[in-house]
């Protein structure tokens, strides 16, 4: 008969797991928050520079098993009055949206709501009409696309650094710093070209996350002895 691995709620055992759980999670949040995201990641938009969908995206699947669930879809219209006449008319302005990011993190189901907002589009110059507007559908799919990058940054913290947001007040440890300097020192050149780009990933070696570190290290070590 095989013994129960349940843990008791409130016993030791399931304050130690919880604690690992919080670290953990703590752990992969600084990881992506401090993490440098590609610049041909990036893009412009008007003063702001933002990160491309497809990249988080991608970062989100090689992360987590994730889900984007549609909640709500609303048209805000607007009123206009065509020149010479006394009728009027009522035409789209902007396509709110609402839907619910969810994500498994540590096994842990985590959630976070996603609002989009994206403007209806008319031809320059012209009344604005049914017959001058522009693209409506991707309109509609762009309000579903912002709802989902906002919420991709504000659970994960992946694309912090562009949005200015990196979690600064993490450093690894000063004897991790020491040691792994101290490897590398040691390291051939090319086993040091490999770390110092892992490293330029995050910033300096003091941003490192300490899991990354000690990646790294074990890395340097497998490099010097010939594995």
């Amino acid at each position: 008969m095989k013994e129960s691995t349940s843990l008791v709620i409130g016993s030791s055992e399931f304050v130690e797991k919880i604690e690992e759980l919080k670290n953990n999670i703590l752990q992969k949040t600084i990881e992506n928050s401090t993490k440098k995201t590609p610049k041909n990641r990036t893009k412009q938009k008007g003063k702001y520079t933002t990160v491309k969908e497809d990249y988080l995206r991608a970062e989100l699947t090689r992360l987590f098993v994730w889900s984007y669930i549609p909640v709500k879809q609303e048209t805000v219209h607007f009123e206009i009055a065509m020149q010479g006449t006394a009728i009027t008319i009522r035409l789209p302005y902007a396509e709110k949206t609402l839907g619910r990011l969810e994500i498994i993190d540590q096994g842990i189901t985590r959630v976070y709501p996603a609002p989009g907002y994206q403007c209806y589009q008319y031809l320059s110059g012209s009344q604005r009409t049914w017959d001058t507007l522009v693209n409506p559908e991707i309109t509609a799919r762009g309000a579903w696309s912002r709802g989902l990058s906002f919420a991709v940054n504000r659970l994960t913290r992946i694309g912090d650094d562009v949005y200015e947001k990196t979690i600064v007040e993490y450093e690894l440890k000063e004897s991790l710093q020491k040691e792994l300097f101290n490897y590398r020192y040691e390291a051939s050149d090319e086993t040091k070209k490999i770390v110092d780009n892992n490293i330029a990933e995050f910033g300096e070696l003091k941003d490192l996350p300490e899991q990354i570190a000690i990646n790294i290290i074990n890395f340097i070590k497998e490099k010097n002895n010939g594995v």
